[in-house]
């Protein structure tokens, strides 16, 4: 084995090794009831918001609470999140770019594993949405998506729908893609 590898390989050991002792330290997934998340994404509008705005960018936060388990039908999950859904103003109208902060409290149901480790889920639940200037607004969201676990922590990725409860409703989808730590 040459000298370059043979570091490489060493430095990787070194790097992992730690890793796994620390994980098989943690209790197992299933024994944590609390897990938090960011998301990175796209915001789209949809119906007449589509009209004046295009898409841009999308984030949020969550902290979620493991309700229940069942062997065969996976687990919900109670889901507490805060987002920023941003918009961009079509070149001919003269509003500014559009923005919605929103705080969501979910009820997601996790479904078991797949054959290749992909947890899908369903979440839906109320949330308050506040524009970039005014008043809050009422809204619901409902979403789908997977999680794929990697080592201590998992991918997530998603789509959600929001309707805000404005004249006219506002609506637009979020496409995110984040990182959910046990």
């Amino acid at each position: 084995m040459t000298r370059p590898y043979f570091f490489t390989l060493l430095a990787v050991t070194a790097v992992t090794l730690p890793l796994s002792r620390a994980a098989a330290q943690r209790p197992a997934a299933s024994d944590r009831r609390f897990t938090y998340s960011f998301h990175v994404g796209l915001a789209h509008p949809l119906g007449t918001m589509d009209s004046l705005n295009d898409a841009n960018v999308h984030g949020d936060i969550d902290l979620s609470y493991r309700l229940s388990t069942t062997p065969i039908k996976g687990y919900f999950n109670l889901k507490l999140y805060g987002g920023l859904n941003q918009f961009t103003a079509e070149p001919f109208v003269t509003i500014p770019h559009e923005r919605w902060i929103n705080a969501s409290l979910n009820v997601q149901w996790v479904l078991p594993p797949t054959g290749s480790g992909l947890r899908p889920y369903l979440e839906l639940g109320p949330g308050i949405y506040w524009p970039k200037s005014g008043p809050s607004e009422k809204g619901w969201n409902v979403g789908v998506g997977g999680q794929i676990p990697v080592g201590v922590f998992a991918m997530e990725f998603g789509v959600d729908i929001h309707s805000i409860q404005t004249k006219p409703v506002r609506r637009f989808v979020t496409a995110q893609l984040g990182v959910l730590f046990h």
